[in-house]
């Protein structure tokens, strides 16, 4: 794969949806006012955010010069969350699909450093999850399902996610490159088979609705019989739960 910036399954759809609120939500304060709000606050988390948006329209943008102004706003505001709000940094994360991967190495340092001091929080843990599926997809497993121990109360959702972009990667690698995805058949091996042993109703659940419901591009067919085998697992376990019966509504299609 030549692409070196590679976004995990849960980091992808993140980051497109993130990116559509983005833009729809452009702020009406200019960036240099918002720059000297934080400098007279420097803890004004709410302005920071809202800089961080700004940066990462910027960063979208057709000029080279607004690109690398959005890159370095963004890295600055960004590496200030990290150290100092983490729990509170998951919105900034659509602007790792824009980075250098130099930039993002660096971003994926702070977050060690977050990890280390506050490994045991759980919002810190599954923020840091998301972000390091831009680069890792194992470690952002790795810390997604540490999350869940801790009892973050969307790790659940985000592995399967996860998972089902790690199955996409596989079954469509031509289309994994495009949206910057690593295929990796051996991980979607081994995920398959934590997924057939698992009693995690909600991983193995939204893995499946993923899996028979996305079809921009789909999963290859064997895939998507896997994920209709999951939704009937789910729907079975939790027959009141409209998430599996609207994902049973797919799976017959």
């Amino acid at each position: 794969m030549p692409l070196k910036v590679r976004l995990g399954g849960a980091a992808v759809l993140l980051c497109l949806a993130m990116s559509a609120i983005v833009a729809q939500e452009m702020p009406s304060t200019d960036a240099a006012d918002l720059e000297k709000k934080v400098a007279a606050n420097p803890d004004d988390l709410p302005a920071r955010l809202e800089l961080i948006n700004m940066y990462i329209r910027r960063m979208t943008m057709p000029m080279l010069s607004s690109q690398a102004e959005g890159r370095k706003g963004y890295l600055a505001q960004v590496q200030w969350v990290i150290e100092h709000r983490p729990e509170a940094a998951l919105p900034a994360l659509p602007g790792m699909a824009t980075l250098r991967p130099e930039e993002a190495d660096r971003v994926l340092q702070w977050w060690q450093a977050a990890l280390q001091s506050r490994g045991s929080d759980a919002a810190v843990v599954f923020n840091a999850g998301n972000f390091y599926g831009t680069r890792d997809v194992r470690k952002s497993i790795e810390l997604l399902k540490k999350s869940r121990t801790l009892g973050a109360p969307r790790a659940a959702q985000a592995l399967g996610t996860t998972y089902f972009g790690v199955f996409l990667a596989a079954s469509r690698p031509e289309d994994a490159a495009r949206m910057h995805m690593v295929a990796d058949p051996s991980l979607a091996a081994e995920v398959r088979a934590e997924l057939e042993k698992s009693t995690d109703t909600d991983i193995y659940g939204t893995t499946g609705g993923w899996l028979v419901c996305f079809d921009r591009p789909a999963p290859n067919a064997d895939y998507v019989a896997f994920g209709k085998t999951l939704v009937e697992r789910a729907l079975a376990a939790e027959p009141a739960n409209p998430r599996w019966a609207q994902a049973a509504k797919c799976a017959q299609k």
